[in-house]
């Protein structure tokens, strides 16, 4: 169990610092004033946290689990950074990231999923992310894949009163592969949630992909918006689905 500062300093390192600077991404991430995780297949590489921001890593055979914790009223200037990667050609890696953050707290997580050597890989991601009351959270996930990834991602959002969740997917600049995505936000009484994604398929690529909002609290709102190109043989299926409690409509 990995929970304070931890850096591993070697060629995996440096080849994700390299594949940072190659893909324009956030370098922030490699300072040690931001609180980040950087796993390479079943290893933490890096964790570092800050005042207000707890982060616990383990590891296990085959990926790795995070228990993120934000406590009351933190707001962050900065992003959290929470970076996977995956520097072989080919195998499995399972991610769960286990996320609390407190209520009246404003954090936004920028992820980073890095597979560019990928042939025949597979990619499994979970998240399960608490939003406390009036708390906002943002989640940024941005991936670079090899041509060979098959990615599996499931994300559980429960957002309590008063809460904001916002939460972005981009998969544009390379290939999809095989994409399995799926999003489940409940939201509580007076809360809100915006969910956006952006996906290329192009060749034999098959994406499917279903996000779901369950406005279960009074006056919860919320907006999904999905953005997909396909071309060539890809196939390409989303299903955006919300629901509302009888609860939920009045004076809407």
């Amino acid at each position: 169990m990995m929970s304070q500062m931890t850096i591993r300093i070697n060629d995996e390192y440096r080849v994700l610092i390299n594949l940072y600077k190659r893909e324009g991404l956030d370098l922030s991430l490699f300072e040690k004033r931001m609180a980040a995780v950087i796993i390479n297949g079943s290893r933490i590489l890096h964790l570092n946290t800050v005042e207000g921001v707890s982060i616990e890593g383990s590891e296990a055979e085959d990926g790795v689990t995070a228990e993120i914790k934000i406590e009351e009223g933190v707001k962050l200037p900065f992003p959290i950074h929470l970076c996977t990667g995956f520097l072989r050609n080919e195998g499995f890696q399972k991610v769960i990231f286990n996320i609390n953050v407190g209520a009246d707290a404003e954090v936004r997580f920028l992820s980073h999923c890095i597979f560019p050597y990928a042939k025949n890989f597979t990619h499994e991601a979970i998240a399960r992310i608490k939003v406390g009351k009036n708390a906002i959270v943002t989640y940024d996930d941005t991936h670079v894949h090899g041509e060979g990834v098959r990615m599996i991602s499931k994300s559980d959002v429960e957002v309590l009163d008063g809460g904001r969740y916002i939460g972005r997917f981009s998969l544009t600049k390379h290939r999809a592969k095989e994409l399995k995505f799926e999003t489940n936000v409940k939201l509580g009484n007076y809360s809100s949630a915006e969910i956006s994604s952006k996906v290329k398929a192009v060749r034999d690529d098959n994406v499917e992909m279903k996000e779901v909002l369950s406005l279960e609290g009074s006056y919860s709102r919320g907006r999904i918006k999905s953005i997909v190109i396909a071309s060539d043989e890809a196939r390409v299926n989303v299903i955006n689905e919300v629901y509302g409690l009888e609860s939920t409509q009045r004076d809407m």
